[in-house]
């Protein structure tokens, strides 16, 4: 009967949302990770051999990021039943005020200072992710976690995930390259964290409703 429940599984407006939602934000962490060390070169006119493990301790902190946002997801449901998903709602816009800031003072600070302001940076970039991947488990029957974790996965490297680095690669140059360009390219993705708030915010009715009706003696609904 496994195939017979897929398309309940693919009919999860729950899933649909959070992975566009995901797959924006993935454009945003994605191009950190790929670009963040050119961006230290241009702006410091450092040697690669310093910015990469620079660069390094900024996703390497990133670690702390999962644990601190689970923690925070969890207890935030425990007061609201779409708690998970308002966490990742608030989680995209917290990191769009710490990359902003982050973009600021970059080339304007000193080296350590951008090197501090990097590291909690990259902590606050990884929190949302146990929040998302949470809220597609809450909706899907257990026989189905790994599946819908697999289709959620499909939408956010479609929607943004494989997207990223070429995009600030283009805009870059678009933008007239060198670490002006650079950062505007790169700055001017954080659009697409803001409009993966909104979907992860229109999903919170979907996915009360979802979550509901999976916990319920008929054990689904329609979407």
């Amino acid at each position: 009967g496994f195939f017979s429940g897929l398309p309940h599984l693919l009919s999860s407006r729950t899933i649909l949302l959070a992975g566009v939602a995901t797959g924006f934000f993935s454009i945003i962490k994605y191009s950190y990770q790929a670009w963040m060390p050119v961006l230290l070169i241009r702006s410091y006119d450092l040697e690669a051999q310093l910015a990469g493990p620079i660069a390094a301790c900024f996703l390497l902190a990133g670690a702390m990021g999962p644990l601190l946002g689970g923690m925070l997801a969890d207890a935030w449901a425990r007061r609201d039943s779409a708690g998970r998903m308002k966490a990742a709602a608030f989680l995209l816009l917290l990191i769009v005020l710490s990359k902003t800031g982050f973009y600021c003072m970059l080339g304007r600070v000193s080296l350590p200072v951008i090197a501090a302001a990097g590291i909690v940076d990259g902590i606050i970039m990884m929190m949302p992710i146990p929040a998302y991947f949470s809220c597609v488990q809450d909706v899907v029957e257990p026989q189905y976690r790994s599946s819908a974790t697999g289709f959620f996965g499909t939408i956010v490297f479609l929607t943004g995930g494989a997207w990223g680095p070429l995009m600030v690669g283009l805009l870059s140059d678009w933008f007239g390259g060198g670490s002006a360009g650079l950062l505007h390219a790169m700055a001017s993705l954080l659009v697409f964290a803001m409009l993966g708030c909104c979907l992860y915010l229109i999903a919170v009715r979907h996915y009360r409703r979802e979550k509901k009706c999976l916990a319920s003696s008929e054990g689904s609904c329609p979407r």
